[in-house]
């Protein structure tokens, strides 16, 4: 089955100073097949505006059969992508001061966007939040109704943060106090305490509910942290500690391993290892059925270049999907800068050398040219995915072409005189197409071989 197109058009490579900020621009998912064919099934967008703010993240899903986008949405529990879009607004100072989502409108055509939360927020003179406000959109009254609110208090000469959350009682039309935090913080503004308060509507005042504390070592890191919940025993109140998260730091001062207790019982433990260059390798969540008995959930390892560059993430555990629970392996692929370029997705139940689920590969604008110079203005390379040969225009001086590998790999490295080249004999796959001039310009871009 041969793969859509990713880009219907040529891939224009606007290029960028090395001073240009980098920002995450789409992420599109190619879906595989048993034959190991695959097909490009999603794609996610981000827009912003000239301050580098994200304006818009969407999600969409292809149809390969009218080669259009249409909208689409995530499972819950992936943040935004849940309700498919999110638009954001922000005042001169860049504070984020509405959130809206939606979600596709007709299930069988997803040809368009209903709003259905929103959340807006006001700051001080200091850019200090001191109110964020809930909503839902009705759908018999056409208007955004209240859910929730939350006011937040500075007490400086305290170092108090106080923040109220209320809910709306649609009866009397009015907001109703529900809970309260109080956030103690130290002089240098770590977080030491925070008192929880519940609302008591027949005393109409604030009753003491829970509290957590925070211990730090003689280097600031925090290395215990215990929560306690406010219980009535024998007509005299009591704290209970409901959770407790302890880390032990190396001699390098790095988490070696961290516990979460739940009730007082062994829920979760985590552990770290680094190699001789202080790279972290591997990560293991384990939790605990029968104490002393740990097993392993979760697994994470990372592998490095030669040179220090992180390349690889592998990702071993349960994944949810459509409330169905999933063993599966994660392969990431990282670039240069450490940004993610690609992430592919396999079932650890199948066979080995099975093809894997979906790839998603990542695009950024503003890539950095590594020297902060640019070869010329426009350079255009195309077609892109391509079957083999393609097209560079713009090129106003000798290059040194090399292509690598998404793992690192230097694939080949020619030297670039005319406006054509030939992938044919490379793997199907992707790959970073980089142009090198004798005064030192760099041009970096990715390129879809199928």
């Amino acid at each position: 089955m041969k793969k859509h197109l990713l880009i219907a058009l040529c891939l224009i490579c606007t290029l960028q100073t090395g001073h240009a900020q980098k920002v995450l621009d789409s992420v599109y998912t190619y879906c595989f097949w048993e034959s190991g064919d695959s097909a490009l099934c999603f794609g996610q967008k981000w827009d912003y505006d000239q301050r580098g703010n994200v304006t818009r993240m969407a999600r969409y899903s292809w149809n390969s059969q009218t080669k259009q986008w249409h909208p689409w949405y995530f499972y819950p529990g992936d943040d935004w992508f849940c309700w498919g879009r999110f638009d954001l607004e922000y005042d001169n100072s860049g504070n984020l001061i509405a959130k809206t989502g939606y979600y596709p409108e007709d299930w069988g055509e997803r040809k368009a966007w209903n709003n259905i939360t929103r959340e807006l927020f006001e700051y001080d003179g200091d850019g200090n939040r001191v109110t964020s406000q809930w909503l839902e959109w009705d759908y018999f009254a056409k208007d955004w109704k209240n859910v929730r609110s939350a006011e937040y208090r500075y007490v400086e000469y305290d170092y108090k943060i106080i923040q109220d959350q209320y809910t709306w009682n649609p009866d009397k039309s009015e907001w109703k106090p529900a809970s309260r935090e109080i956030l103690n913080k130290d002089t240098f503004g770590k977080l030491v305490g925070k008192i929880g308060y519940l609302w008591d509507s027949v005393t109409r005042d604030w009753i003491l509910n829970t509290k957590t504390d925070f211990v730090f070592n003689s280097a600031g890191i925090p290395i215990l942290r215990i929560s306690y919940k406010r219980i009535r025993v024998n007509s005299a109140d009591t704290w209970q500690e409901t959770e407790r998260y302890e880390v032990n730091l190396d001699s390098h001062g790095r988490p070696q391993t961290e516990f979460y207790n739940w009730n007082s019982q062994p829920n979760d433990k985590f552990e770290y290892t680094y190699d001789h260059d202080n790279h972290l390798v591997s990560k293991a969540w384990m939790f605990c059925p029968n104490y002393p008995d740990w097993n392993i959930y979760k697994q994470w390892e990372w592998r490095y270049h030669p040179s220090g560059q992180r390349q690889t993430e592998i990702y071993r555990g349960s994944f949810m999907d459509f409330d169905m629970v999933f063993s599966m392996e994660i392969v990431t692929a990282f670039d240069p800068e450490g940004d993610t370029i690609s992430r592919t997705y396999y079932y650890l139940h199948d066979l080995p050398g099975s093809p894997p689920i979906q790839t998603d590969y990542y695009y950024y604008h503003g890539a950095s040219t590594g020297t902060g110079l640019p070869i010329t203005s426009k350079v255009s390379i195309f077609p892109n995915p391509t079957s083999g040969p393609i097209h560079i225009t713009g090129l106003t001086a000798p290059a040194e072409l090399r292509i690598w590998s998404m793992q690192g790999q230097l694939m080949r490295k020619t030297n670039q005189t005319g406006e054509t080249a030939d992938l044919t004999d490379l793997p199907k796959g992707m790959y970073i197409l980089e142009l090198l001039t004798v005064d030192g310009k760099v041009q970096r871009s990715r390129i879809i071989r199928e």
